[in-house]
Formats: structure tokens, sequence, C-alpha cells
């Protein structure tokens, strides 16, 4: 039996995305803060797709299984996450990582009430284009 032969692909034709779809991916993520913050849990749930994953500052893979677990998902998830008043977004990059698959990473910084920093990171975004939207089935 011969080895299958692969193909050789160039970068550029997998992480090109247009202008239009980078800003929905990022009006996405705008409406994921949005709902997150007002704890609107019916709105969260029509951002994702299920089952959803999470790793968050807990050490385990935490999976939302449908709309009615994102409470309590969101819940251990915060728990464990440093307290903060808010958040600035440094940066924001969306990329195509394979037909109808991006990738939105995102650096942060928490600030807590006295507007002192307490965690500067990183958090990736895994979307998928469904019909004429982008809805989240991963965040890490």
């Amino acid at each position: 039996m011969r080895p299958r032969q692969i193909r050789s692909v160039s970068v550029t034709e997998f992480d090109m995305i247009s202008p239009e779809d980078e800003l929905r991916i990022k009006e996405t993520h705008h409406r994921y803060y949005q709902a997150l913050g007002t704890a609107d849990w019916a709105a969260l749930g029509e951002i994702f797709t299920f089952p959803a994953v999470f790793k968050g500052f807990v050490d385990e893979v935490l999976v939302a299984t449908d709309a009615s677990s994102l409470a309590t998902t969101f819940a251990m998830l915060i728990a464990a996450t440093p307290q903060a008043e808010r958040t600035d977004i440094l940066s924001m990059d969306a990329t195509c990582v394979r037909s109808n698959t991006y990738m939105l990473d995102m650096s942060y910084v928490l600030y807590d009430m006295f507007d002192a920093p307490v965690h500067e990171g990183r958090a990736i975004y895994f979307m998928n284009r469904v019909l004429d939207d982008f809805k989240i089935f991963a965040i890490m």
C-alpha cells in the first residue's frame, strides 16, 4: 500500500477572512460580552452552538451541553476568574482556521475596583458559520 499523497496547501488558502466576516465575528463577540455582562442567558444561548467547550481559570475543561446549562457553566468559570470591575480589550484578531471555522484571538487586561490591573491575558473564541451568522463553540 502506497502512502497517501498530501497536497501542499499555502497558509493564505485558509487564513484569509473578508472584512465583512471579521466585522461580523467581532459583532458576535460584542453580543456575547453584552449578554454575559447582564446575565442574559437566553441571549447567550443564541450565540453558541452545542455542545460548547470552555477552559478558563478552572483546572478542567467544562462542557455546556445546551443553552440551559450555560448559567451553571459560567458560574463555575466566573467563580475561578480573578475579581475585576472592568476589562480593557487590547486587541482582537480574527482568523479563518478552515472552511466555516474561525478563531478570534483577544488580548485583555482585568482591573480591580482601584483600577489596578489584576490579570493580563488572552482568550481564544472558536466560531462556526451557521447559515448567515457566527456561533461560538469553544472559548479557551
